[in-house]
């Protein structure tokens, strides 16, 4: 690149020398200006910096028109101060449009209960694959045992379904509502501790108002039958199961990854249905329960 000089002092001009010659403060024309280029980030305030950019040029170019040093050298002040001003309103613009490192505090939809039930990784097993996309209402948890119990008379047949349950199934377990030709269905999915075993004993199994049947490795129980093919079809991916749906995947990502109970309530109704089969139960220990998670006022939560 070719050096530049001052035409009136012979001095070779340095890449602060736009306007005029800061030996001599001869205004400099032609070809030896070098006008002064901004780089202003691309945000929504571009336009208005750009249009800023151009009126302090043009104050430059008008005060420097005149050979006066001391008004030359105001210009370059003033450039500076506007060039520092323009800077500082990209800075803030962009600390305004960055993401908040933590834009949702997860503890927020967390309620603490102190219940004695145990904790698990929501999501694991891939538990949620078996349940169909159109759920209203969906719960996961990992102490099915204790759950039960709430709800269960004590008596022989408790301690009967409760021994051959915890035998026969792990602890994790999910549970769903539906509404099917405007019936709400309730189906559970639980997890066979060996195949094996779950086969041979399936004929000992008894659910009380209910249906059941082994679809693949996973043992499901419904009020309705016509569930099991939407399981089926689930499992499978010839339909959307839950986890590929973004309301779950939207709820999912507000909760703590790990708890005692997830609950996910996709609208007002499940709500009053989850409320009404409570009462259906008469416990007053499954009631307290639930009061207290409606009370919560989230559509999706956990109890940790």
């Amino acid at each position: 690149m070719p050096k530049r000089i001052c035409p009136k002092c012979n001095s070779v001009l340095g890449s602060f020398d736009h306007y005029f010659c800061s030996a001599c403060g001869n205004s400099l024309e032609g070809d030896v200006v070098q006008p002064v280029t901004f780089t202003v980030p691309s945000n929504s305030r571009t336009e208005f910096l750009n249009k800023a950019v151009e009126v302090v040029r043009g104050k430059v170019e008008l005060l420097v028109s005149s050979k006066n040093l001391v008004m030359g050298l105001s210009a370059l002040l003033l450039l500076v101060l506007a060039v520092g001003v323009i800077y500082y309103l990209v800075n803030q613009s962009n600390k305004e449009a960055a993401p908040s490192a933590n834009p949702q505090n997860k503890s927020e939809f967390t309620i603490n209960l102190n219940i004695p039930a145990k904790s698990g990784l929501f999501g694991s097993d891939t538990i949620a694959e078996n349940v169909p996309d159109d759920v209203e209402l969906y719960i996961e948890g990992f102490d099915y045992d204790w759950i039960s119990s709430l709800y269960l008379e004590d008596g022989r047949f408790k301690e009967e379904f409760l021994g051959i349950f915890s035998r026969l199934f792990s602890d994790h377990y999910a549970l769903f509502a539906v509404r099917e030709k405007g019936r709400w269905t309730w189906t559970a999915v639980f997890i066979p501790r060996d195949m094996g075993t779950i086969t041979r004993e399936l004929e000992e199994v008894s659910v009380p108002g209910a249906q059941f049947k082994l679809i693949g490795d996973r043992f499901i129980v419904s009020t309705e039958e016509e569930l099991f093919e939407d399981v089926e079809e689930a499992r499978s991916k010839t339909d959307l199961n839950l986890p590929l749906t973004p309301e779950y995947v939207s709820s999912k990502a507000k909760l703590e990854k790990e708890g005692k109970i997830l609950i996910i309530f996709f609208n007002d109704e499940s709500k009053e249905v989850l409320k009404s089969k409570t009462a259906e139960i008469s416990s007053a220990k499954l009631s307290d329960l639930v009061e207290q998670i409606l009370k919560s006022g989230y559509n999706e939560l956990v109890i940790k």
